[in-house]
């Protein structure tokens, strides 16, 4: 589960990448906190471990999920403040096999 604000007038906090199990639904596994807010995510089809994340200031970053928590493989940077951003509202893996 990715949370983020969805007032997009004030100014934005961070937000959380929260990890469930189906073993239990009502409690998370692992909870991240985040610099911005958690716009969208995917599950990477053949990998599952993979976690694509978009988020409002613009940024996507990819996450490792493993034993030991969610661990970030890369993120891109933010532009300067100055710079206008428009949050991610989509991420999602490409096939390859084409």
């Amino acid at each position: 589960v990715g949370l983020g604000s969805v007032d997009y007038i004030s100014k934005q906090e961070g937000g959380l990448i929260i990890l469930y199990s189906l073993k239990n639904s009502f409690l998370p596994e692992h909870t991240f906190p985040t610099t911005s807010g958690v716009k969208c995510l995917d599950i990477h089809p053949q990998h599952p471990s993979l976690l694509a994340v978009g988020f409002y200031d613009g940024c996507v970053a990819i996450y490792s999920m493993g034993k030991k928590g969610l661990k970030p493989v890369c993120k891109g940077t933010v532009p300067e403040p100055s710079s206008f951003t428009n949050p991610v509202f989509q991420v999602c893996w490409q096939n390859n096999e084409t």
